[in-house]
C-alpha cells in the first residue's frame, strides 16, 4: 500500500469515536460500516482503572507491536480483526458484531503473583504445564472479573473469586447472556481453540530470541458473518514477557509496583516505555515458526 492510499484511508476515519478509553478510541468508517478504525492512545491503567497515568509515546508503540502479532497471526490462518495499520498509533479493523464480555487467559507456566497461584496454592510457582491452561473471566468490574466455572455435577455455571483458593471463593451461579457470550459448546469449543493456538504461536516466536511469555489474555468476538475472531489490541498489555536476562518488560512491571506501594514516578514510567520499546524492537523481527 502506497502513501496515498493510506492517507486516503485515514480520510475515511470518522471524526468522533464510537466508544473510547484512556488506552484507546474506536472510530467508524466512513463509506463502510463494516470497518473500524483503533486508535491507541498513551495514557495506561492498573486495577480495574483505578490508577492511571499518561506516557507519551506509548500508543505508538504498542500499535506497532499490535501491528506485528496481528500480522503473523493472520498469515497463520488463524482470526482476527485486523487489517492493516493506518499510521503510527492507529489501525483498521473488521467491525466486531459481536464484543464477548469475557476475558481469555491463556497459561504455559505458574507464574509469582497470578491469580492462578492464588487459587491453587498447592500448585509451585514456576511449574510449567504439559499443555496450555485456558481460564474463562467475566468482564465485570463489580466482580473483579470473577472466574467462570463449569460444574458439571451441578450441572451450572459458577462464578468464583478470581483471587482466592479455589472452592472458597464461590459468589454464585453465572446465568450467561447469550447476547454476550459464546452461543453454544460449539462456539465455546471454537474460542478455547482459537484463544489457545494464537497464544501458543505467539510464545513460540518469541522464544526464538530467548524472551518467555508465561500468560496472557485475549478478547475474542464475532463479526458479521457470525465467525469467531481475535479482538482488541494484542501486546506487551496482553502478556507478561521477560527478556532474555529474566527482566520483566510488561505491564506487569506496573502492577507489581501498586502492589509494593512504591511511587509510581516520571522516572519510572519511562523506565516501562522503555520495556514496551524493546518489545516493540524485537516484535518486528518475528517470523511464522518453520
Amino acid at each position: 500500500m502506497n502513501v496515498s492510499q493510506f492517507r486516503s484511508l485515514v480520510g475515511q476515519m470518522a471524526d468522533r469515536p464510537t466508544a473510547e478509553g484512556k488506552t484507546k478510541g474506536v472510530y467508524p468508517h466512513k463509506g463502510d460500516s463494516g470497518l473500524v478504525f483503533i486508535r491507541n492512545r498513551d495514557g495506561i491503567t492498573i486495577g480495574d482503572g483505578a490508577h492511571g497515568w499518561t506516557i507519551p509515546g506509548k500508543g505508538v508503540i504498542v500499535t506497532a507491536i499490535n501491528t506485528r502479532i496481528m500480522t503473523l497471526l493472520n498469515a497463520a490462518g488463524l482470526s482476527t480483526h485486523f487489517i492493516c495499520q493506518v499510521d503510527p498509533d492507529t489501525f483498521l479493523a473488521k467491525r466486531a458484531v459481536t464484543k464477548f464480555l469475557l476475558e481469555i487467559v491463556v497459561r504455559h507456566e505458574a507464574q509469582r503473583g497470578s491469580s492462578y497461584l492464588r487459587r491453587h496454592p498447592g500448585i509451585p510457582e514456576g511449574t510449567v504445564f504439559d499443555s496450555a491452561i485456558v481460564e474463562l473471566f467475566w468482564k465485570d468490574d463489580a466482580s473483579h472479573d470473577a472466574l467462570i466455572h463449569w460444574n458439571p455435577e451441578r450441572g451450572a455455571f459458577e462464578l468464583h473469586k478470581a483471587k482466592m483458593p479455589f472452592g472458597e471463593g464461590y459468589i454464585q451461579d453465572f446465568n450467561p447472556d447469550l447476547a454476550t457470550m459464546p452461543a453454544d459448546e460449539t462456539e465455546f469449543a471454537a474460542v478455547f481453540q482459537l484463544a489457545g493456538q494464537a497464544a501458543d504461536l505467539v510464545r513460540r516466536t518469541f522464544r526464538v530470541y530467548s524472551y518467555n511469555i508465561p500468560d496472557g489474555k485475549i478478547e475474542v468476538g464475532r463479526d458479521a458473518e457470525g465467525n469467531v475472531m481475535i479482538i482488541d489490541v494484542y501486546d506487551c498489555e496482553s502478556f507478561r514477557i521477560s527478556n532474555p536476562s529474566g527482566v520483566e518488560i510488561s505491564k506487569e512491571v506496573l502492577r507489581q509496583r501498586i502492589t509494593s506501594g512504591q511511587r509510581v514516578t516520571p522516572a519510572f514510567l519511562r523506565r516501562v516505555l522503555a520495556n514496551y520499546a524493546e518489545v516493540a524492537a524485537i516484535s518486528a523481527f518475528l517470523q511464522l515458526p518453520i
